[in-house]
């Protein structure tokens, strides 16, 4: 009955009932249709996605944004977790308790920020119709997979980013002090959003100021505008960088960097991309932290590999991370048309088209500096996940302007629909399968005869989940420090599951048990670290003692430790 009632769908619509003329006034507002058509897509898939939640990250967005609430302004301030949706959190958490629903509320409101961003975007571009308008609608799906599936900052930085974009391309920075304004503005807020959208910023205004100073003479380029643009952007900045500098005792822009280049984190060749922190060993949580993995710093080596130290190592770090961009967008992914199409623009399109194009050259540079600065870092596919859609929208344009004659549009619409067909494979899979892989031909032979049926089967997992989740928050059968013991084989990251089925609960989550390790040694470490409470996945037995919780269609067991 539980399933039963939170998998009713969100909507019955009678569509009998809707004027006609109304809906033909719509479809004559291509932003409008966009809109409403990202509505309804979404509440028809919400229903199935409703408890799916499988970053770990997602959690410790929650965790601070329960800080904000209660006061505890202090422990706020984290390093590792860049503050605006936390913010963006806090308000409607004030007057509602369910915290994914409102995450995920949240970020369907992201999502139509970021759609009225992108039909911006596209307006400014030399792209010609009916692509352009068909291009405002592609990018549903992977609002639609970002918004409901990955509770993460990223899609914000998606739309501040898009807006920082739109900004840039309207006009000089150098000749309208408002423009420069604007800009400043954004560039502060890409920051809150994310911390790599501080040397972003920094790269993309110099590089851009840099060729405005070549172009113009001395009473053209009006300096005063770059010292409003850079005094925004650093009086924005200045409240999280004064705010953390002041917690940690020592100036800095962010965490993050030092935790993702430390040697325990770094993605050196042959690690595999768990963490430390999140793979095997328990940690004890910081105070007022339900899990170490809200401050990950504090439980690596400090040894950090730069450039300037371990060279040899640091060029396997950044050889590493070009393999992954190279696995996320361009092995059978639509950045391989791009570079075909951009490297043929450069031989059939003139180059001053080309460099008269505003929008396409910040494109390039967005993209270019997108890649370079993660593959200095650490790279994920939803941190570059930008660039498909940018690779996207230049590569109709490319198509566009190399294939001219009228025999051969045939061949253009061909190309397009097929770019745009493998664009949206990634974000269709993920929202029918829940990730990007390789699945048989039976799974997708199903999934497109009967999608709903697909989608029940892969997040069916979340509602038992939620189950277990309900069932121990209402028994309160559980307290305490509270461990795991890892399972490769769980259909949902262990570590997040942990969060999930404690996130309402006052348990402390010391993280995952080697499941290596012999009975003995993990019983051992149990006790050292004062954990009351085993979890078990996949009705794996563990002792001889009965559990205190088993549910048996999820399997999960719970032990209490003597």
């Amino acid at each position: 009955m539980f399933i039963q009632q939170i998998i009713q769908p969100a909507f019955f619509i009678n569509f009998k009932t809707i004027n006609c003329r109304i809906i033909n006034k719509i479809l004559k507002k291509p932003l409008v249709s966009a809109c409403v058509l990202y509505f309804f897509t979404a509440a028809i898939i919400f229903p199935y996605v409703r408890w799916y939640a499988d970053n770990p990250d997602t959690f410790q967005y929650l965790a601070i944004t329960s800080k904000y609430i209660s006061g505890d302004w202090s422990h706020a301030v984290n390093g590792y977790w860049s503050p605006m949706i936390s913010w963006l959190l806090a308000i409607p958490l004030l007057f509602f308790n369910d915290e994914l629903l409102v995450f995920k509320i949240l970020q369907f409101l992201i999502g139509l920020f970021t759609l009225w961003q992108w039909s911006r975007l596209l307006n400014q571009t030399n792209i010609q119709n009916p692509w352009k308008n068909i291009l405002l609608f592609v990018i549903i799906p992977f609002l639609l997979d970002y918004s409901l599936l990955n509770l993460t900052p990223d899609l914000l930085f998606i739309g501040v980013l898009f807006m920082l974009l739109n900004f840039l391309i309207a006009g000089d920075i150098s000749s309208n002090k408002y423009n420069a304004g604007k800009v400043g503005l954004t560039g502060g807020l890409l920051y809150l959003t994310k911390a790599f959208g501080f040397p972003f910023f920094i790269a993309i205004t110099l590089t851009l100021i840099f060729f405005e100073s070549r172009r113009k003479t001395r009473n053209q380029f009006v300096w005063k505008n770059i010292f409003i643009l850079y005094g925004i952007f650093f009086l924005i900045s200045s409240i999280w960088i004064l705010s953390m500098s002041l917690h940690y005792g020592h100036f800095t822009i962010s965490k993050a960097a030092q935790f993702n280049m430390s040697r325990d984190a770094a993605p050196l060749p042959g690690r595999s991309e768990n963490l430390p922190i999140l793979d095997k060993g328990l940690n004890e949580p910081q105070p007022h932290s339900v899990s170490a993995w809200e401050s990950p710093g504090e439980y690596i080596n400090k040894e950090q590999i730069t450039p300037f130290n371990f060279t040899s190592e640091y060029l396997q770090i950044v050889k590493r991370n070009l393999s992954s961009i190279y696995y996320f967008d361009f092995r059978h992914q639509s950045g391989i048309i791009f570079l075909v199409f951009f490297f043929l623009s450069l031989i059939f399109i003139s180059k001053n088209k080309i460099l008269e194009q505003r929008w396409l050259l910040i494109s390039l540079l967005s993209v270019l500096l997108l890649y370079v600065g993660y593959s200095l870092i650490l790279v994920h596919s939803r941190y570059t996940w930008i660039n498909n859609l940018l690779m996207m929208l230049m590569s109709v344009y490319f198509i566009q302007s190399i294939i001219r004659k009228k025999n051969l549009q045939i061949l253009s619409s061909a190309l397009i629909i097929f770019l745009l067909l493998l664009s949206l494979k990634r974000p269709v899979k993920e929202i029918l399968f829940t990730s990007d892989k390789d699945y048989s031909v039976f799974l997708i032979s199903m999934s497109i005869r009967n999608p709903f049926v697909t989608m029940w089967i892969f997040y069916r997992t979340d509602f038992q989940l939620k189950r277990v989740e309900y069932e121990i928050m209402s028994t309160g059968i559980i307290s305490g420090n509270v461990a795991s013991l890892k399972n490769t084989e769980s259909d949902r990251d262990a570590y997040t599951s942990a969060l999930r089925i404690l996130q309402n609960t006052n348990c402390r989550y010391f993280g995952q048990l080697d499941d290596a390790e012999k009975f003995d040694k993990q019983q051992a470490e149990l006790k050292d670290k004062n954990i009351n409470y085993l979890i078990i996945w996949k009705n794996t037995e563990w002792g001889n003692d009965a559990p205190v919780y088993y549910d048996v269609v999820s399997g999960i067991r719970i032990y209490s430790i003597r």
